[in-house]
């Protein structure tokens, strides 16, 4: 363990978590998505992924759309109905 690091900072990890600063940025991320990512029927998977990968513009024209994210729409429509398989023979 680092000394700057001490095992009982690991308990602050909860705090912070539900800290209404986190909160607070939380609902700022969301709400400045572009809707084109709000409308997007995979955004629980990625959750608008991170900011600061924000460069490109929408299909409509709005700013700040992540530059993997056609990507990542692409890999959930292909693999949305085989992990939807998987989850209903286990459960």
């Amino acid at each position: 363990m680092y000394p700057v690091c001490p095992l009982e900072n690991i308990t602050q990890i909860g705090e912070m978590a539900l800290s209404v600063r986190r909160q607070a940025f939380g609902y700022a991320m969301r709400y400045s998505l572009p809707g084109y990512r709000r409308q997007c029927k995979h955004l629980k998977l990625c959750w608008g992924e991170c900011p600061k990968s924000d460069l490109i513009a929408s299909p409509d024209g709005e700013a700040c759309l992540d530059y993997i994210c056609s990507g990542t729409r692409r890999f959930h429509d292909h693999v949305s109905a085989a992990l939807y398989q998987i989850a209903t023979r286990f459960s």
